[in-house]
């Protein structure tokens, strides 16, 4: 399945048919008529109709990546300092004008995705990403999401201000960190040293066609070159780099910092210095662990790519709650391809469970059962259950005693490559004493072996009582949806058992945090059947305490 990313910047336009797996197969590239709102969105719509037209097949999505700040809603341009906008409706524009689904959003969120889904930033728990061209954009992905604050706005750390009275930014605001290490920076740094008519800056004046106003990507031929001065300059920009960086480090603590953007065409030119002044300007340095700094894998097309991701990813939003018994089945715009795949993991209170989440969103869901269940070799009540369950559409989970291995979970996994949804209790059975407790279900492996969101679910009040002559019924029932989170893919090189821990420790906290049941160590069918004391189990408070002394996980 392709979708179309577009990065729209201060001066160009790059488009691109992009598919699942990161590639592009298919690009255009304009200039940015920056001047007039308008224009840019004919641009948008010119290029997504041109991909369009070459695309082997119907693109799911449109995603476009905007140099300017994004309101929560990923609808609305707030503001952009090199792009006619303010206050644009561009999703609402684009919407009316397209026949795919639009999203919209910061073009260094989409170029932090995708070094994060495709490139440099893989393995990273705290992502941090600039992306350097004719300002500096920054992104962070932490535990596999883009953080963009309480109103859609965190990341523009170009325009911190690292200089107090410094260069006038096109914000409003003097000496932002972009005035200092983007690529008009060190086209001013560079424009300056001609200015001064001396012998060594004539000789390099001749490697540009016009020495007036030298080019980023003609500056940094001359440096890949060898000229010495021309290399200096960057090491310059590199300099300012390295400590807005290290201010960066100290606020959010990333594992990963990568630099990309059109400027980190330089290379280790560039990044080099950078790490160096990094390492002298870190708070504490020494004494902590220092992040690793890489060069951006796509540089120029890693908004392309991460807008195009990103779209296609907004398509597997969490459902909308639907009417009880009556669900209306969610379809796309246009009656195109089905949404993306996703699980959907909740506690257990009670046997009810498992029908009425299915009856309160918009498309079907198959849910993962024991897989002894379906062996019907226990008498007439489990051959009852076995035919039950078939007829209800779910699947069968081998656990093989405990430990859910890709083997054993391949008739779930088969249900999510087909893009439907899976519905899971990461309990794996009913909380024993009304507590959350760990099981061993999959949940982890399914997230990470497949590539799909886990959408946190709290249910209350769905267990029966006794109503009008003793009739069970069941209360009002209340179901909690959260937001999707996503992770990076399963490293089979790495600690397989952390992995598994940590992803199934981040689910079940999602889901104290819209139950307020406590989280307790423990796997609950241990509970249950008394292995272990239910007051012998620490509790794992919200968000973080305690995550690293559990046993070894057998998700």
């Amino acid at each position: 399945m392709y979708s179309i990313g577009i990065d729209v910047g201060g001066t160009k336009v790059a488009a691109g048919l992009v598919s699942e797996s990161g590639i592009v197969v298919e690009r255009l590239t304009v200039d940015t008529p920056a001047h007039s709102a308008d224009a840019v969105e004919e641009v948008i719509v010119g290029v997504s109709t041109g991909l369009m037209k070459h695309a082997p097949s119907q693109p799911s999505a449109i995603g476009v990546g905007v140099a300017g700040w994004i309101d929560s809603d990923q609808a609305m341009v707030r503001f952009s300092p090199h792009l006619a906008w303010r206050d644009e409706p561009l999703r609402e524009r684009l919407t009316r004008r397209l026949p795919l689904p639009v999203h919209i959003d910061n073009d260094a969120n989409a170029a932090a995705w995708a070094e994060y889904r495709f490139g440099a930033g893989r393995d990273s728990r705290a992502l941090l990403c600039l992306t350097l061209g004719t300002g500096i954009g920054g992104a962070m992905v932490i535990r596999g999401q883009v953080f963009r604050g309480a109103y859609g706005l965190a990341g523009e750390f170009g325009h911190m201000t690292i200089e107090p009275g410094g260069h006038l930014c096109e914000c409003g605001n003097r000496g932002c960190w972009e005035q200092y290490a983007s690529g008009p920076a060190l086209e001013r740094e560079v424009s300056q040293l001609l200015a001064r008519s001396s012998p060594s800056s004539a000789a390099l004046a001749n490697k540009f066609e016009n020495p007036a106003h030298p080019t980023g990507r003609e500056i940094t031929a001359a440096a890949t070159a060898g000229d010495r001065q021309a290399i200096q300059l960057i090491g310059h920009i590199g300099t300012w780099l390295g400590r807005g960086m290290a201010s960066l480090a100290a606020a959010f603590d990333p594992d990963t910092i990568v630099i990309g953007g059109g400027v980190s065409t330089a290379g280790e030119l560039l990044r080099a210095p950078a790490a160096v002044a990094y390492r002298e300007s870190l708070p504490g340095r020494g004494y902590r662990p220092e992040a690793d700094i890489r060069l951006a894998k796509y540089r120029n097309d890693a908004g392309m790519i991460g807008a195009a991701d990103l779209a296609r990813h907004a398509l597997a939003q969490p459902p909308r709650p639907g009417r009880l018994f009556w669900p209306k089945r969610r379809r796309s715009r246009r009656g195109s391809a089905a949404f993306s795949a996703w699980q959907m993991a909740a506690n257990h209170i009670s046997a009810g469970d498992t029908f009425l989440l299915p009856a309160m969103i918009h498309r079907r869901m198959t849910f993962a059962a024991k897989a002894e269940l379906f062996r019907g070799d226990r008498g007439f009540g489990s051959k009852v259950i076995a035919w039950f369950l078939k007829a209800v559409g779910q699947v069968p989970m081998d656990r093989s005693g405990g430990r859910a291995s890709a083997g054993g979970l391949s008739p779930v996994a088969q249900v999510l490559a087909d893009g439907g949804i899976v519905g899971i209790f990461p309990e794996g059975t009913r909380s024993p004493d009304g507590r959350l407790y760990k099981g061993k279900t999959g949940v982890a492996r399914l997230a990470l072996n497949n590539d799909v969101p886990v959408i946190p679910v709290g249910m209350a009040d769905t267990e029966f009582v006794k109503g009008w002559f003793g009739i069970p019924t069941i209360r009002r029932p209340r179901i909690t949806i959260g937001k999707p989170i996503r992770f990076a893919a399963l490293d089979e090189d790495g600690n397989v058992a952390q992995q598994l821990r940590e992803t199934t420790n981040t689910v079940m906290r999602e889901i104290q945090a819209l139950t307020g049941q406590e989280y307790v160590d423990a796997f609950a069918a241990s509970i249950k059947a008394g292995r272990i004391a239910a007051e012998s189990a620490p509790v794992l408070p919200y968000p973080g305490a305690g995550a690293d002394e559990e046993p070894a996980a057998k998700d």
